[in-house]
């Protein structure tokens, strides 16, 4: 698109910020604000409901080969049995990656992952959908407000109560 400009709109001036108005301002805090929150929340966020929600200190499991049970205690190499460590195993070796702890980290790594994927997915279906909308009716600024509002609340709730992240 070719926007023509003419003499009379004279040069564009840094002076000129101080003319826009409240709406723009606030548009653009919250862009800042979603912004300065969900990046820095991406870059530690599957690290987070991988502790948090799936693969909890404490959590019990049965080894497949002789029936004992594994506790996760991550202030102890992130294994130990009820009364003693196994003998160090490394996930990341190809030979422990059957190893039923291993397998549980694996799944709940998994789990962590696509649970994060899904805003990824939303916004991927959804920014279509509400850029139509907002095209055709209006509420741009109004919208993004909402959507401020709606990001502090999901981390308020991930960060005091212990709903589930998939329902959040």
């Amino acid at each position: 698109i070719e926007v023509e400009s003419s003499a009379a709109d004279g040069p564009v001036s840094l002076s000129a910020v101080r003319r826009f108005g409240r709406p723009f301002w606030c548009l653009a805090a919250c862009c800042v604000a979603v912004y300065a929150s969900v990046l820095p929340f991406n870059n530690v966020s599957s690290a987070l409901l991988f502790q948090r929600d799936f693969f909890r200190p404490g959590s019990v499991w049965t080894d497949d080969k002789d029936g004992r049970d594994w506790v996760y205690d991550p202030l102890h190499h992130g294994r130990s049995w009820p009364s003693k460590h196994p003998p160090g195993v490394h996930c990341s070796e190809a030979r422990a990656r059957d190893e039923p702890f291993c397998r549980a980290i694996a799944e709940a790594m998994a789990k962590s992952n696509e649970v994060m994927s899904e805003p990824f997915s939303m916004s991927a279906l959804l920014t279509p959908l509400l850029g139509w909308r907002v095209d055709r009716s209006g509420g741009r600024a109004t919208l993004c407000v909402w959507s401020a509002v709606a990001v502090a609340l999901v981390h308020l709730a991930l960060a005091v109560t212990a709903l589930p992240a998939s329902l959040l």
